[in-house]
């Protein structure tokens, strides 16, 4: 099952964004001793050589434990984060285009440069990309009510001519997330509200301005489970009634698999399988997406609970100091039953390389030596 294809995201008409080698690095801070000594600056690297594409309408997933680096990613296309290196194109609305007015186009359908546009041109780019946040209280101000915390992007771009033009938009945005109605909702503080009813106010911000493109950052993980099957099913019917196109970040494969198409699995800073969400689950290639796949609990009626045994060893290394090789070769247990592959993997990073027609993985197991 040697992978022939080496992984090159699609550019194309369709393509509404895609991403080419990105890292995104942090510096360490120095103490003034190690400074004056002379010793090399270390950089945690959150991201490190992230390539994907995203298609117009589809729900692309970035899921991995906890510091993977796909939040990272995630604030890094909304330039929220400076990328180190790399490229980032997004096909901007034609709405938007006018606005940006003479930014370096990187392809021949006409994707903006993301990672170099200028600092006067983000402001109509955030009309397009937007993005919902992870935990619902610490992202609306406390001080505002709901209706100042949605009228405030309106303000800022300009939109409505008048305060009661605002305030019908307002309206209709808590309707359109199931807060009716409305006018009871909109002197109140996010305080008043409980958990899913702000996490719909912070969908309702996110979407205020019609953006094409979201970057859903763990949207359900803080809320009650009851509540989490409701605010999904309205994240779809969102997308479907306004046409919009979600980056949906989540450390929960089963959530994954029930709203994304395509799934990519990141793990200390890079992808290392990506292909239809489904397949990937299924059958999943790469050991790590083995180990999030087992630990996945599976509810029997029909017999106790009972805790399965994930086949990964040992912690997460420092993003600091990454594994040469193949980054995930010291927690991999499929070495143990391939030791004549250990020593490869310990020096050469593996190409990320399709063994089945969209199925890529990055991993030694699978690409030609």
């Amino acid at each position: 099952m040697s992978g022939e294809g080496i992984y090159e995201p699609k550019i194309s008409g369709d393509t509404i964004l895609f991403a080419k080698n990105l890292k995104v690095y942090f510096p360490v801070r120095r103490s003034l001793i190690d400074a004056l000594r002379g010793k090399p600056q270390l950089y945690v690297k959150a991201v490190d050589g992230v390539s994907f594409d995203v298609m117009k309408g589809e729900v692309f997933a970035l899921a991995g434990e906890s510091g993977c680096g796909k939040t990272t990613t995630g604030k890094t296309i909304l330039r929220l984060n400076k990328p180190t290196e790399g490229q980032i194109g997004y096909l901007p609305s034609k709405e938007v285009v006018e606005e940006l007015g003479d930014v370096e186009r990187i392809s021949e359908y006409g994707h903006i440069n993301v990672t170099s546009i200028d600092e006067r041109h983000l402001r109509p780019l955030r009309k397009d990309v937007q993005m919902i946040w992870q935990d619902p209280f610490g992202s609306l101000n406390p001080r505002r009510t709901i209706y100042e915390i949605l009228e405030e992007p309106l303000a800022i771009h300009g939109v409505g001519v008048s305060r009661e033009d605002r305030y019908d938009i307002v309206a209709k945005a808590l309707e359109s997330v199931k807060l009716t109605p409305p006018d009871e909702y909109m002197d109140r503080y996010p305080h008043m509200l409980s958990g899913g009813q702000r996490q719909r106010v912070v969908i309702a911000r996110a979407l205020i301005l019609n953006p094409k493109f979201v970057v859903a950052d763990e949207p359900v993980s803080m809320l009650d489970v009851s509540i989490r099957a409701e605010i999904l099913q309205l994240m779809m019917e969102l997308k479907n009634k306004l046409g919009l196109t979600y980056l949906f970040i989540t450390h929960d494969l089963a959530v994954a698999r029930y709203i994304s198409n395509r799934l990519a699995v990141m793990y200390l800073g890079q992808i290392v399988e990506l292909g239809d969400a489904r397949r990937v689950i299924e059958n999943p290639l790469h050991p790590y997406t083995r180990a999030l796949v087992e630990a996945i609990p599976e509810p029997e009626p029909s017999r106790r609970l009972t805790i399965r045994e994930v086949p990964i060893k040992g912690e997460v290394p420092s993003p600091i100091n990454v594994p040469s090789g193949c980054r995930f070769h010291p927690r991999c247990v499929a070495l143990d039953e391939k030791p004549e592959l250990k020593e490869y993997c310990m020096r050469k990073e593996p190409p990320m390389v399709e063994v089945e027609p969209g199925h890529f993985v990055k991993c030694w197991l699978y690409a030609k030596r």
